[in-house]
């Protein structure tokens, strides 16, 4: 997750707490040193990964759908990013990221 993406909707909308109540591994970014996150998300791939999502914008969407698709997994796409494109496109809640994984029920 992204914690900077979207002026901070990781942080107002407790993604990373409800991704773990999930179940889910979560890897906070550090924002402040250079990453990368297809290296992360090919660990994760190693480490036994069934699927791979990521909290962020377009960009940080991008890198994570190219290392699913790559590895064959499904990709959860958090739209927590400013404008979300890829998330419009998929008829996503863009407003309220924390809705995306469809734990409350709604898409």
């Amino acid at each position: 997750m992204n914690p900077k993406s979207g002026d901070g909707k990781v942080g107002r909308f407790g993604l990373v707490e409800k991704a773990g109540a999930l179940g889910c591994r979560v890897i906070l970014l550090n924002t402040s040193a250079q990453q990368d996150l297809a290296a992360i998300a090919r660990r994760a791939v190693a480490d036994g990964a069934d699927l791979l999502g990521v909290a962020g914008g377009d960009g940080t969407q991008a890198l994570v759908a190219a290392a699913a698709a790559q590895h064959g997994l499904p990709f959860l796409v958090i739209p927590a990013g400013t404008r979300n494109h890829f998330a419009l496109d998929l008829g996503l809640d863009r407003a309220d990221p924390s809705r995306a994984g469809g734990a409350d029920g709604q898409r």
